[in-house]
């Protein structure tokens, strides 16, 4: 967890890097899983090296954003771990890259919707599952720039 008090006055830097880690809560942990499950076919699309640099200039970006904010909002104390910055980047390039395969899967009325939408219905529960407690708002405004492969 990133802490106002822990990193920068009692000088514990490691929690900087293993914030991005680890998830707050089991819910989390289960709807993240299978979003960065679902992910994989991005490294395979991409390669890993440009996979890899795309995970880790977003998750860096984002942390150094949420540093900033701890270190000039002195409301802010805390912001909860995870590895948003990496899920938000890839939900992105999943909404930009990803065709949909079966347009009309499931009807309601006049509206329609695909396979694509269960992740992100999954997204948003994991954008919103903070509980008011701290938001992962700056690793989705950092994501949606967009980030494409040529």
């Amino acid at each position: 967890m990133l802490d106002y008090a822990r990193i920068f006055k009692n000088r514990e830097y490691w929690r900087i890097i293993t914030s991005n880690l680890a998830f707050s809560s089991i819910f989390e942990l289960i709807v993240g899983g299978i979003l960065i499950y679902h992910f994989r076919q991005f490294e395979r699309q991409m390669g890993s090296s440009k996979f890899c640099a795309i995970a880790l200039i977003s998750t860096m970006m984002t942390t150094s954003i949420q540093l900033a904010t701890l270190a000039v909002a002195p409301h802010f104390r805390v912001v909860r771990p995870g590895p948003y910055a990496f899920i938000f980047t890839f939900i992105v390039q999943y909404y930009l890259h990803t065709p949909r395969i079966y347009p009309r899967m499931f009807s309601f009325y006049v509206m329609h919707g695909s396979e694509k939408l269960l992740y992100y219905f999954l997204g948003i529960l994991l954008l919103l599952s903070s509980g008011g407690q701290s938001s992962n708002f700056p690793s989705f405004q950092f994501s949606m720039v967009r980030v494409s492969p040529p």
